[in-house]
């Protein structure tokens, strides 16, 4: 496999058979909702002052870092959580009440 392979959390890739394409989609919109909660943390970064926040949102967006680049399709249940919670996440990092 291919280190961009994995590097896209496709470990396991080679066999393909193994996922529908429902937990793929799955995958790769739990992926999407990673990037835009370690995206609307460096927004809160870029304008938070020296302190606590700023101090809770960077191990918060090195988690997600972290989570994003372990995550692979088959960890359906963790998908499956961050399908519920991220949007609503998003939202509170972002300050929005959508």
């Amino acid at each position: 496999m291919s280190d961009g392979a994995r590097e896209r959390g496709l470990a396991g890739a080679a066999d393909v058979g193994t996922w529908t394409p429902e937990e793929a989609a799955a995958y790769e919109t739990a992926h999407d909702l990673l990037n835009a909660l370690v995206a609307a943390c460096s927004a809160r970064l870029s304008v938070a002052p020296p302190g606590k926040e700023r101090q809770r949102l960077l191990i918060q967006q090195q988690e997600l870092a972290q989570q994003r680049r372990s995550l692979t399709v088959f960890d359906q249940e963790v998908i499956r959580g961050i399908l519920e919670e991220y949007p609503v996440r998003i939202r509170d990092v972002q300050g929005t009440d959508q």
